[in-house]
């Protein structure tokens, strides 16, 4: 049942909003939720309307009648809201947007106003009281002071909070977030967190991203200089298994990705690449599923090499690598993991790509057999300059951005076997796959 409606001179203003947030929620929301949200109303079905408004909008959610209808009946609402015939009403009512603004000054004028006199009439009684005490009362006007400034220019302070969370923020931000990690509760200080991000919006300091709403990424303005003047050609001196350096250079900054299916033998791969280099790099190695003892293990796999000829740095990691390879080293990592949101995975590539300066990451990802891409499809194959896949018995060049000679090695494909865990040993030549480049 529609709760009675209390007389209030804003009442007609009241009402107006609201239906222009209805008819027009992209032009009014974000400025009745700034300027107070329900704070602002004293009608109490209108009040449980702006909630409704407010949780759609805070969930990136169409607001129509329809779907805030929806939004009352599960907070049990509806009928104290007037149900349809309230929310038609309102839309019928509301001719346009176009005087959001003047509405919204007059709700707020009005709403100061009975801050200032409830709060300054609470001072002026306990003026009068034979017990106060000078100094509790002073206090007392202080916070009333202040909670006047934070009403009319936003909480002291938060946008240099919010400054400070950016700078250390990567990737995608969303307001919720921010709400969450600033500690933000009251309505008020989100609010006043959505006009800081406006205001970081206006000195280009974050920008919308996606198509959801309140999706934010901080803008990265400095850029490193290329000096190609100053650059040097000469690839790395890299060896591989299968004699891949023959077909396809590995420069500094470059990633390489080896796909390979379970069982395939992308761990005995990649501490062969250690092997092989150990003496010519310094050799980190991120391990996301060994311990200590399987390690040692895999490592006493290869004949003539005593534990203490090894030279490199095993670490164990099993996620966000991009903070911890050494970005003027060898860095291998073994392997990258993800469940799901198998998209994200070109993400994390372009990370370690980011990371590194003259050296290089070689990344194992784990891959269905019958294709030759790592979980993630295409998006594993944008940053790396070598992409390897790996099935039993047969490695596959798919890409190599730079030849080694003037034949093209995409496509070619060679068969080995794998003895001992640790010993590949190839079986004929490098040959073109049926329908490959030519």
């Amino acid at each position: 049942m529609l709760q009675e409606k209390t007389i209030d001179p804003a009442y007609d203003i009241q009402r107006a909003v609201v239906g222009e947030m209805l008819i027009a929620p992209d032009e009014t929301v974000k400025q009745v939720l700034d300027a107070g949200g329900d704070e602002l109303f004293t009608q109490p079905y209108l009040i449980h309307i702006i909630r409704a408004i407010d949780h759609l909008w805070e969930h990136g959610e169409t607001i129509d009648q329809l779907s805030v209808g929806e939004r009352l009946k599960k907070d049990g609402r509806f009928d104290d809201a007037g149900g349809d015939m309230e929310l038609s009403a309102l839309i019928f009512e509301t001719v346009s947007a176009a005087n959001i603004r003047n509405h919204l000054k007059i709700l707020r004028d009005r709403r100061l106003l009975k801050l200032m006199a409830s709060g300054l009439a609470s001072v002026h009684n306990h003026c009068f009281d034979s017990t106060a005490d000078g100094s509790v009362l002073l206090d007392e006007l202080r916070a009333l002071s202040a909670r006047f400034r934070e009403y009319d220019d936003g909480r002291g302070g938060l946008i240099d909070e919010l400054r400070a969370w950016v700078d250390v923020t990567s990737g995608d931000f969303s307001v919720t977030e921010c709400y969450r990690d600033l500690h933000l509760v009251t309505k008020s200080d989100k609010a006043n967190c959505r006009k800081a991000i406006q205001r970081l919006e206006e000195e280009n300091i974050v920008r919308k991203t996606g198509s959801r709403r309140g999706h934010y990424r901080r803008i990265e303005g400095e850029c490193e200089p290329i000096d190609y003047m100053a650059a040097r050609e000469e690839s790395l001196e890299v060896r591989w298994p299968f004699e891949i350096e023959e077909l396809a250079e590995f420069m500094p900054g470059n990633i390489a990705v080896v796909a390979g299916e379970p069982n395939a033998g992308k761990t005995a791969f990649l501490l062969n690449l250690v092997r092989m280099n150990m003496d010519r790099f310094d050799m980190y190695y991120f391990s996301s599923e060994m311990c200590d003892a399987e390690l040692r293990k895999r490592m006493l796999n290869f004949e003539g090499m005593p534990l203490e000829r090894w030279k490199f740095f095993p670490r164990q990691r099993s996620d966000n690598f991009a903070d911890v390879i050494e970005p003027d080293a060898f860095n291998i990592i073994d392997y990258m993991e993800i469940h799901e949101d198998f998209y994200r995975i070109g993400g994390m590539i372009k990370d370690i790509f980011d990371r590194l300066r003259k050296g290089v990451a070689v990344i194992a990802i784990q891959k269905n057999p019958n294709t030759n891409l790592a979980r993630g499809g295409v998006a594993t194959s944008e940053k790396p300059r070598l992409y390897l896949s790996l099935a039993p018995g047969t490695a596959t060049i798919v890409k190599a951005k730079h030849w080694a000679t003037t034949e093209n090695p995409n496509g070619l494909m060679r068969h080995f076997k794998l003895v001992g865990g640790a010993r590949f040993i190839a079986e004929g030549e490098w040959r073109r796959r049926a329908g490959g480049p030519g």
